[in-house]
């Protein structure tokens, strides 16, 4: 048990460093990824994901001690840092969900609200609009648009 506490904190303290070498390491290579905005990734697209969040000024910080849910689940509260053009930097709260298994990660989730992000976004119109399925999905297709054709240039 505490050498999975110990993993967990070191997978934490590479994400907050943004050392994608040191993520690499402690996760399986077919690592599985899901978060609100850019829903199911895999092995590869969550490695290209760390890079595009890292080329994005997306951070984390502020962890707490990680929540031993068992049989090999840890849940830990944070927060998320991004900056949006043209605003300054914004924090939300994040929760993020980790699997260890044969010494490896090998899933990992976090959770944030899609309606504060639209809100960061864009004020007005996240504001209005951020709790509706239609706006929220829109910005998910723009996300994951993103992320690929960052794939696609690599």
């Amino acid at each position: 048990m505490q050498n999975e506490i110990s993993l967990v904190s070191t997978f934490l303290n590479e994400l907050t460093n943004a050392n994608i070498l040191g993520l690499n390491l402690i996760c399986s290579s077919n690592v599985q990824y899901h978060n609100p905005l850019m829903g199911y990734l895999h092995s590869d697209q969550v490695q290209n994901l760390w890079q595009y969040s890292i080329n994005n000024g997306i951070k984390y910080s502020n962890f707490e001690k990680p929540e031993v849910l068992g049989d090999g689940y840890f849940k830990v509260k944070g927060k998320l840092n991004y900056t949006i053009v043209k605003r300054s930097a914004n924090e939300q709260p994040c929760n993020i969900h980790i699997r260890i298994e044969n010494g490896k990660i090998t899933e990992y989730s976090e959770a944030f609200s899609l309606h504060k992000m639209a809100q960061i976004h864009s004020p007005f119109w996240g504001w209005l609009l951020g709790w509706n399925r239609y706006y929220q999905n829109n910005m998910k297709i723009k996300a994951r648009k993103r992320l690929f054709d960052f794939m696609n240039q690599r």
